[in-house]
């Protein structure tokens, strides 16, 4: 064999051992299924846990935070807004995003398209529709993706406690918090919300209101 066959034969093999060696380093893609519970960056020290609500046809999931995991009011004034305008939005697309997840878990996580419907039972002006990586579920989200209303419910973080979350103290949701959508609630001065005991509310509540909670969502690559 002569030198530049034997030598052209070192680069076929090197160049097939390179290939192999990128394939099996490449991420294998995860499997998700509604309903699972997945752990996936941290907040406040403490690991983020998350429940798939549901799943697209590439494989990638729609996932909320399972625990109440801060208490932030919807937007800092006492002003009209929408959830483009909000401070919340703001918040969990810049600090949020940058502070909770790796640069690694930041690439998983999908900018979505979010569309911000109007609020038919007031006449409320839902706003545009936006970009996101983290937003809140809609009022008809949280309808739809939940099963039964208890489904909803969700206990705080010690975090979110020590923050200043409303809690209840009675009944089968002893403990639970309100959360917060991002659908417009009677006024353009209020946002729409699940009540501690997993009713949502259309009618919402202030935006400015301190006492309630956040479960932020967002769609990560399978």
């Amino acid at each position: 064999m002569s030198v530049v066959k034997r030598l052209l034969n070192i680069v076929l093999i090197l160049a097939v051992m390179l290939a192999a060696l990128s394939c099996s380093s490449a991420r294998k893609k995860v499997k998700y299924n509604v309903g699972d519970e997945i752990t996936f960056g941290s907040y406040a020290d403490q690991e983020l846990q998350w429940i798939v609500l549901d799943v697209n046809d590439e494989g990638d999931a729609l996932v909320i935070t399972k625990h109440v995991i801060d208490m932030i009011p919807y937007n800092q004034d006492a002003k009209n807004v929408t959830w483009e305008t909000c401070t919340l939005r703001a918040w969990l697309n810049a600090d949020f995003y940058t502070s909770a997840f790796s640069e690694e878990e930041q690439k998983r996580i999908l900018e979505t398209k979010i569309k911000n419907a109007d609020n038919q039972e007031f006449g409320i002006r839902g706003g545009n529709e936006t970009e996101d990586r983290i937003f809140l579920l809609s009022f008809d989200e949280a309808n739809s993706l939940f099963a039964k209303g208890k489904d909803r419910r969700a206990i705080p973080t010690d975090y979110a406690k020590d923050r200043g979350v409303m809690t209840s103290l009675k009944g089968s949701a002893a403990g639970c918090s309100p959360w917060w959508l991002r659908s417009p609630g009677r006024d353009e001065h209020s946002a729409a919300c699940v009540r501690d005991f997993g009713y949502v509310l259309s009618s919402g509540y202030n935006v400015y209101y301190e006492g309630y909670g956040l479960r932020p969502a967002m769609w990560i690559q399978a």
